[in-house]
């Protein structure tokens, strides 16, 4: 159990031990925020696929070539849609649909945990049963703004052929 808290955050796993149901919206999604000392993944996954990752990388003016992507059922045990944790991602089955909009915008929510943990702004705020997990409501609003305008960025077809993706 106390690994679930450490991976999914409070909520998610006060809802699993009173036998609730999870709520998978973003914005409840705080239990996804990964505090900075979280075991390392292993790594295998996959890269997002080539113009996705471009327009990703407009939308927030960063180099994603090395987030990973994971499907499975990783993210289902912890009761979430997604969660990122360093450069991986990891999607609940079914949840990875990077060609359409929905799936751009949960991607891009992801990308901006990625990017709030490289900036060190994922630190614990509180702690269950000794595990330090972070609940700042305000990285998760942030990572859905920016899910949001990440989804909606049209690629720039010229900066994209001309290399912006590679």
């Amino acid at each position: 159990m106390k690994d679930m808290q450490r991976i999914s955050g409070n909520r998610a796993v006060q809802r699993m031990m009173s036998g609730g149901t999870p709520q998978r919206t973003m914005m409840e999604e705080d239990e996804l925020q990964m505090k900075s000392a979280a075991p390392p993944v292993q790594r295998k996954g996959e890269g997002m696929p080539e113009p996705v990752r471009a327009k990703m990388e407009q939308a927030f003016g960063t180099d994603f070539s090395d987030v990973r992507v994971h499907t499975g059922n990783q993210a289902e045990q912890v009761g979430a849609l997604a969660y990122a944790q360093g450069n991986d991602i990891h999607f609940a089955p079914g949840q990875y649909h990077p060609e359409t909009s929905k799936g751009q915008e949960l991607l891009g929510h992801e990308l901006a945990h990625i990017v709030q943990q490289k900036q060190g702004r994922v630190k614990p705020t509180t702690e269950v049963n000794g595990v330090a997990v972070n609940d700042d409501p305000s990285l998760e609003r942030e990572a859905d703004q920016w899910g949001t305008k990440a989804a909606q960025t049209k690629l720039d077809l010229a900066r994209y052929r001309a290399g912006f993706g590679d």
